[in-house]
């Protein structure tokens, strides 16, 4: 896999960096979108992550879009049925997974 803007070394530590796969999530309002296999260089030391900003961006983007129209869909039904539903204390999880 060739991917722009990768991050050799890690800032933290000085360990070389490892690409591997990793999960983000994003949680707004109790609602939580994670996003699996995400490409990413990695500290084998501390652990620290590097996604190249452009791939970051994309994906934070997506997953905020996703959050935006769950958001809406969850209010939307649990308003239809029952007002009391659509409390913040009612929270919903979407994950996503790349294939």
């Amino acid at each position: 896999m060739t991917m722009k803007g990768l991050k050799k070394i890690c800032s933290e530590c000085g360990m070389k960096t490892e690409l591997q796969a990793i999960s983000l999530e994003v949680e707004r309002h109790g609602i939580k979108a994670t996003m699996t296999g995400v490409p990413a260089m990695v500290c084998p030391r501390c652990g620290e992550q590097y996604i190249p900003g452009e791939v970051a961006g994309k994906i934070i983007d997506l997953l905020h879009n996703i959050l935006d129209q769950t958001e809406s869909a969850f209010h939307q039904a649990y308003t239809w049925t029952d007002p009391e539903l659509a409390s913040p204390q009612f929270k919903g999880q979407l994950i996503l997974a790349l294939a």
